[in-house]
């Protein structure tokens, strides 16, 4: 019954889709349903005679998770990359010998169609990416699969009543690399004792490493602006977080001895002037970067006076923290804690709000003591306030390169052991 209902609901949401496209034909669904049909058409044009690994994220963030892998593969194997959204089809940067499409409905027919013209000796599913009609017919090709970084809670589908068609195509598993205990224990208790596991670690740390050794060129205004003197980023905030650095600055003794970045999540010019006149005041002089021409301005001699720069540019968050000592990380009052660990690979101590239950990273932070959680405005800025007049305020970048290098996983013999059931099938 519940497989029935599925099917019916997957052929429901793709004809909504197709007339959502044609109704508005420049949303994301649009763009969604034409990138699935070209999809089809693409695969068969593959400029490549190795045999194909399919590798499938539902966006850029779990691309990124699975990259490292992606990049010890793709020497002897095309690997083919599939995303659900459109911004992770349209922003993912491939590597050489990649391509990229979007996954298919999940029907029985177009999961079927998928696997016929892509023929992949393997398959690795980033995170918890279950697509049961891919998956059964995987099984029934008897066509290895694998899930990647896989992270899983409690209170998952998989664990209900209704997951019950999920678990038993699952145990066709070859194995599940997770990121902590927890989702080991909850996969044996729901699929099988004999589930074959194994805690790598989250893979977004082995990024971020690799990210970390290979920083590319940082804008000359923002390198100025940074140099001789302790600098404190706000990023990917909203406005709570530019809240608690208001506050912050209205109560820290000698605020002017650091100077401070704003990187707001949404860069819209509403957002952008909102922040301006929060943070405005006669002992703060507030600059853009993207309007320095030149760099030596930022550095102008101004007596007791606070200098705060927005970073009002995409693509620079993750570069830009390597110029820091302390990050205050976004979303955690909203919809979720935003990337952490790029600020950690760039031995930045972080500070972040209440709602961090679906990112076990910001927890383990705080028990290592390399962060430090607010459950209100007023109680994050005391931390933070507390944290840049630390005495030792300056060996906090060791503790956390410390912390930070050691969560960075091995996965050197993974592509082993997916090479192994590749040759045995």
């Amino acid at each position: 019954m519940i497989r029935w209902i599925y099917n019916i609901l997957a052929q429901i949401i793709d004809a909504a889709i197709n007339l959502a496209s044609l109704a508005l034909p420049k949303t994301k669904l649009a763009r969604m349903f034409r990138g699935r049909k070209s999809s089809l058409i693409d695969i068969q044009n593959i400029d490549s005679t190795q045999p194909r690994i399919w590798f499938h994220a539902a966006s850029l963030g779990e691309f990124e998770m699975a990259l490292p892998l992606i990049q010890t593969m793709n020497q002897e194997y095309h690997c083919c990359i599939t995303f659900f959204s459109p911004s992770g089809f349209e922003n993912a940067k491939i590597p050489q010998n990649c391509s990229k499409y979007y996954i298919q409905n999940d029907s029985p027919q177009k999961s079927n169609q998928w696997l016929d013209e892509l023929n992949p000796q393997a398959v690795i599913f980033v995170k918890y990416e279950f697509w049961i009609n891919h998956i059964r017919a995987l099984n029934k090709r008897n066509i290895p699969f694998f899930y990647w970084n896989i992270l899983l809670r409690k209170n998952h589908f998989l664990g209900s009543f209704w997951g019950h068609e999920w678990r038993l195509e699952l145990k066709n598993c070859k194995k599940f690399y997770a990121q902590n205990l927890e989702t080991v224990q909850l996969l044996k208790q729901w699929i099988s004792p004999k589930t074959n596991t194994e805690i790598l670690g989250d893979a977004r740390y082995l990024r971020a490493a690799q990210l970390r050794n290979s920083v590319l060129e940082i804008p000359a205004a923002i390198w100025q602006f940074c140099q001789n003197s302790d600098v404190l980023i706000i990023g990917s905030c909203w406005d709570e977080e530019v809240q608690v650095l208001k506050e912050t600055l209205s109560q820290l003794e000698h605020a002017e001895s650091f100077r401070y970045i704003v990187a707001p999540h949404d860069l819209s010019e509403t957002r952008i002037q909102n922040i301006i006149s929060t943070l405005s005041g006669t002992d703060k002089h507030i600059f853009r970067f993207s309007e320095i021409k030149d760099s030596s301005a930022v550095n102008v001699p101004r007596k007791e006076i606070i200098e705060i720069g927005i970073l009002d540019s995409m693509g620079w968050l993750s570069r830009v923290y390597h110029c820091c000592d302390l990050a205050l990380v976004g979303g955690a009052f909203g919809a979720g804690l935003h990337n952490i660990i790029e600020a950690q690979a760039a031995g930045c101590f972080v500070l972040f709000g209440p709602k961090t239950q679906k990112f076990p990273e910001a927890q383990q932070s705080v028990d290592e003591g390399v962060a430090l959680q607010g459950s209100s405005i007023n109680e994050l800025a005391k931390k933070l306030q507390d944290t840049m007049t630390r005495s030792d305020f300056h060996e906090l970048r060791h503790q956390v390169n410390e912390y930070f290098n050691k969560n960075i996983p091995a996965i050197s013999q993974v592509k082993n052991e997916i090479t192994a059931h590749i040759l045995t099938k």
